[in-house]
């Protein structure tokens, strides 16, 4: 409640809510949630926690099925390589790559014509690159032409559903969805919100100098 003397509002949590603060300190160190504070993409924060797990070997190997499970898509999502890696594993080693504290690459294994598995080696960044270099922050700023082009993009229910489920409006048509998030995009605030979604659909952000 608001403690009026003291201007505060105290807050008091039930036992049952302490150890799940306890298990967020165990998942992540003060280190590791500065490395991935930079990431805007759930899967490249994903794909950073679950490598860093083997970060005394540098080495991951890994099953498609069981990749896709640790990075949270559901059976459908993306389920062409070609989608898979274009929109979920390029989007979040760039991420990684850029901002982290690890380089990584991978190699294809295959099974016949599919590819099965995918082999992670990874290294640590020199110590005084990643104490000097600060991350670089996105413009979140589209032009007028970029947000009608985007917006169709978001938008494209049949290629891309996921936004539709999370934005869609009951009852509203196509056009009308697709016009109301370009206008959405023409500022910043929004662009932030959707920025995920955004770099999924092949957005390349400009950064601050």
């Amino acid at each position: 409640g608001y403690v009026k003397e003291e201007g505060c509002v105290q807050l008091i949590f039930a036992p049952d809510i302490i150890p799940l603060f306890v298990k967020l300190e165990e998942k992540f160190t003060r280190y590791e949630l500065k490395q991935i504070s930079p990431l805007t993409s759930i899967y490249a924060i994903r794909l950073y926690e679950l490598l860093i797990r083997w970060r005394s070997t540098g080495k991951l190997y890994i099953s498609i099925d069981e990749l896709r499970s640790k990075l949270g898509l559901i059976e459908d999502e993306y389920k062409k390589m070609g989608d898979f890696k274009k929109r979920v594993l390029t989007v979040a080693l760039n991420q990684i790559n850029k901002f982290t504290d690890i380089t990584v690459s991978y190699i294809q294994k295959k099974e016949g014509r599919n590819i099965s598995e995918l082999h992670f080696m990874f290294e640590e960044k020199e110590q005084n690159k990643t104490s000097t270099s600060a991350p670089l922050e996105p413009t979140y700023k589209l032009t007028a032409k970029q947000c009608i082009f985007f917006a169709k993009k978001l938008c494209d229910i049949t290629n891309y559903p996921k936004f539709g489920n999370d934005f869609a409006h009951r009852g509203e048509t196509l056009e009308d969805f697709q016009e109301r998030i370009s206008s959405d995009l023409l500022d910043s605030d929004n662009v932030r919100k959707y920025f995920s979604y955004l770099l999924e659909v092949g957005y390349a952000p400009k950064y601050k100098k």
